[in-house]
């Protein structure tokens, strides 16, 4: 009996076309319309469909695909789509995924701005490229990051959505995770994503680099807070993206990116402990070791995550464990808002965005939301009596008799003084305020704020707003090389040829942080400006009749709008090691001869009367300058 004949073994069915079968399968709906179903024929050719299945999927003939292939817009997508398969087929020939800035520009459509090629740099383990020294920056962990950036700058785009997008890309056994502020953010971050792996508009991006038969797993379903992706080679059953508010459980143990984008706002302001154990907890320890934690955060309060993760975190040598990156809207201020230099000119220019400042409720709010800045919650200078400061009719320069928001009597009476804070590293500011001896009160008249500004350029401004303003005292502080320019023969000539008083002033820790005499003591200034209302709103009204000083208009003088955002951010405690205060203590020298001016008419006993004082004892008495006993004390030329 011969033997019984075996049934040939069946060849498994490549996935590609277990797609285009099932996408060849004739539609039970009615007749699709024109543009649809070309639109549904083209995306079965792109999934490897032949042209008999795909028309009659739409419910067409082969005959009608050869009409259609007169059209020249269906003809090329036709020709782009032979293109791209055949190339997929020659694997010499297929294409390598670009770095991050080119591939978003080449085939997301969207150039990486100055700004983000800075976190680029950063993610990339080198400095941020172009910077500015308005810009912070410090590193720790090359795969930590933690970027600070003002609303409405692209971040959410670039590092939540085309990054993602860009390590699938160049790995589809990417284990991600979107995590911000709640699920419901979280969902349309991951929309967004899988908007750019399956949508038209990325269809080069999609047929170059997505697996064969696309970013879709057949074999794994697409929710809204999670995807699994076609052309993974591992065994992990975890999701490829998973979108999480920051309370979600977190799948996998081995992620190799996490990107947080705005995980805290306003109504979550005070839950930052929780936050931050969530991260040191849940989120690193699922974190591979050479896994990326990004944390994109527009400062919202000025005890948040972002800066307890900046200043809390530290390895045990003392360096800080998340590179930090803080970017300001306003990177440099001018005369005008036209003139304005800022982080993305292209889309925030100098007057969108003195538009955006005069929404604020305060400087405070500015300095912090904006300008990314450390600001306290028990300011020194109170932000609502800064803005009662302000008197928005006045432009700086000298005191006019006429026009709106100026003096009656102009310039005359005014004793104006200047103070300088010279520096061969960093800022070298300067401002000049006149005061009312009659009424006490101080009205800022100009100055300027200049980064590495040259003993020439110095001294020449410095002769300009003298001449200018009728500046009849400048206060200079003396430390260091600081003390070059009141000892320099040719500028104490110039000064004194025209009757103005050089005065030098030593500044240590305990005369600028005096209670009564220091920084601080300035606060009743302002505090005089304006009072609270009262109703619970925390706004002031302005009492300009008791206001015992005067700013000029922010919008229309620089050297005002870097003052206020110094001042609302001013503290003791915190201004050593971040915050630039050049203007505050120019501000404060000129305050110290003002005050001396106003108690010119007391009597000053420089001895005390002693009965028992022979002639020699008094001709023996001699007036020591403390400052400069302190300055030679720490210089090591006299003892303790």
């Amino acid at each position: 009996m011969p033997p019984a004949r075996r049934a040939p073994a069946r060849r498994p069915v490549p996935r590609a076309v277990r797609t285009a079968r099932s996408l060849a399968r004739p539609s039970t709906s009615k007749r699709l319309p024109k543009a649809d179903a070309q639109a549904r024929a083209l995306e079965m050719l792109r999934n490897g469909a032949k042209i008999r299945d795909a028309m009659r999927a739409v419910g067409r003939s082969e005959a009608l695909y050869r009409d259609w292939m007169c059209e020249a817009g269906f003809n090329a997508e036709v020709k782009f789509l032979r293109g791209v398969r055949r190339r997929a087929r020659d694997t010499s020939a297929r294409v390598p995924v670009p770095d991050f800035p080119e591939f978003c520009e080449r085939y997301l459509y969207q150039p990486l701005p100055l700004q983000h090629l800075r976190v680029w740099d950063v993610l990339c383990g080198r400095p941020p490229r172009d910077m500015h020294p308005s810009i912070r920056y410090h590193s720790g962990r090359a795969n930590y990051l933690l970027s600070n950036m003002p609303p409405e700058h692209a971040k959410t785009t670039v590092w939540t959505v085309n990054y993602p997008v860009w390590r699938l890309c160049g790995n589809p056994d990417l284990q991600a995770v979107v995590l911000s502020k709640s699920l419901t953010m979280a969902r349309r971050y991951l929309h967004a994503i899988k908007s750019r792996l399956t949508g038209p508009r990325w269809r080069e991006m999609q047929l170059l680099f997505a697996p064969e038969g696309g970013w879709r797993d057949p074999d794994g379903s697409w929710t809204k807070t999670e995807i699994y992706v076609a052309g993974k080679t591992g065994e992990d059953k975890d999701p490829s993206i998973q979108a999480l508010g920051w309370t979600g459980h977190i799948q996998g143990a081995r992620l190799q990116l996490v990107v947080i984008d705005d995980m805290q706002d306003l109504k979550s302001a005070g839950q930052w402990p929780r936050m931050l154990d969530y991260i040191s907890q849940d989120v690193d320890t699922r974190l591979s070791d050479d896994g990326i934690l990004l944390y994109n955060q527009t400062r919202v309060a000025a005890d948040d995550v972002s800066k307890h993760l900046r200043d809390d975190l530290v390895e045990y040598d003392g360096t800080p464990v998340f590179t930090y990156l803080a970017q300001p809207a306003v990177l440099d201020y001018a005369e005008t808002a036209q003139q304005w230099v800022t982080l993305w000119p292209e889309r925030w220019d100098g007057p969108k965005l003195a538009r955006k400042r005069a929404m604020s409720r305060d400087e405070r709010r500015w300095a912090l939301v904006f300008q990314q800045a450390d600001v306290e919650e028990d300011a020194v200078f109170p932000p609502q009596a800064l803005q009662c400061a302000v008197n928005r009719r006045r432009v700086p320069g000298a005191l006019t008799a006429e026009g709106w928001g100026t003096r009656p009597e102009g310039m005359d009476g005014l004793y104006v003084v200047g103070g300088l804070d010279p520096a061969t590293v960093g800022h070298t500011a300067a401002l000049v305020v006149g005061v009312d001896r009659r009424t006490k009160k101080r009205y800022l008249l100009d100055g300027f704020d200049k980064p590495g500004c040259s003993p020439a350029e110095l001294m020449d401004r410095v002769k300009e707003l003298t001449t200018r303003l009728s500046v009849r005292t400048w206060v200079v502080e003396r430390n260091a090389f600081q003390r070059f320019l009141t000892q320099l023969d040719e500028f104490r000539l110039w000064m004194y040829s025209r009757h103005v008083r050089l005065r030098e002033h030593y500044t240590v820790e305990q005369n600028k942080f005096d209670d009564q005499f220091g920084v601080a003591a300035m606060a009743g200034l302002f505090l005089s400006c304006g009072t609270d209302r009262g109703d619970g709103s925390g706004r002031w009204d302005r009492t300009p009749d008791s206001a015992l000083i005067e700013l000029p208009n922010p919008a229309l003088s620089r050297v005002t709008s870097l003052l206020l955002e110094q001042l609302a951010t001013w503290h003791p405690t915190e201004m050593r090691q971040r915050q630039t205060d050049d203007l505050v203590m120019a501000l404060w020298f000129a305050e110290i001869e003002i005050r001396s001016h106003l108690g010119a008419g007391r009597p000053k006993a420089q001895f005390l009367q002693s009965v028992g004082a022979t002639f020699d004892d008094l001709e023996s008495r001699r007036v020591v300058n403390l400052n400069e006993l302190a300055e030679k004390r720490m210089a090591g030329q006299v003892g303790a």
